[in-house]
């Protein structure tokens, strides 16, 4: 879309297509064979389709990466996003990054006599939250009040199974907040579907939705 008005285009793949990951895939194989011939001693290279992370051991090895990674781009007349490509400092757990949809961070902690050090954490990102939540409300918005409360248990259902199964590494308090939202939109759609909107009706409804079927994201639920 430019303006408002949409023009075909004859090269390149559609944002999101599916076949956009099968391409990203061919075109940046030589990305992969490079670097492990010439560059692999700077760092461990992490690509899924066109994103990609590069692990290093000190600054200096990340200095040397980034310029090596923006030849190789050159090569393939491609480059870098710049509002996605960042430097951080994982060694003392203060900054993070997102990749794939989880936040890695490293987090301080203790052994049993007492010595800290820190350990790498995956969680679920708030931008993967925010989509999940995006996607519930869709779900449940006001074009599916004609669904009955069973299949709309089993479209949920469906959803939340994919969710776990990527997100369940998170922690369980992370997922729990994505459970939270989910039950309580779905008390919303409930109250809308049969018009009862009071407050006494409304907590009732939470106890209700516990024998419903409804499948948890977080694990250990």
């Amino acid at each position: 879309m430019k303006d408002g008005v949409f023009a075909e285009s004859d090269i390149g793949s559609p944002q999101g297509g599916v076949i956009s990951p099968l391409l990203a895939n061919i075109y940046l194989d030589y990305l992969d064979t490079v670097w492990e011939k010439y560059y692999r001693h700077l760092g461990k290279l992490i690509r899924f389709a066109d994103d990609f992370v590069v692990v290093c051991k000190n600054y200096k090895d990340v200095k040397h990466a980034h310029k090596a990674i923006s030849l190789i781009m050159q090569r393939l007349e491609l480059s870098l996003n710049k509002d996605k490509t960042k430097i951080i400092s994982l060694w003392d757990g203060k900054e993070g990054f997102d990749f794939l949809g989880y936040h890695n961070r490293k987090i301080k902690t203790k052994t049993i006599d007492g010595r800290i050090y820190y350990v790498l954490k995956q969680w679920i990102s708030k931008k993967a939250i925010k989509k999940v939540f995006n996607k519930v409300k869709e779900t449940l918005g006001r074009k599916t009040l004609y669904v009955s409360l069973d299949e709309i248990i089993k479209i949920l259902n469906r959803k939340i199974v994919g969710w776990r199964n990527y997100y369940g590494l998170s922690p369980f308090d992370k997922l729990a907040k994505v459970d939270k939202y989910i039950r309580m939109r779905l008390v919303f759609w409930y109250n809308n579907k049969r018009q009862a909107r009071k407050r006494k009706e409304f907590y009732n409804l939470v106890s209700f939705f516990n024998n419903t079927g409804l499948k948890y994201v977080a694990q250990n639920s």
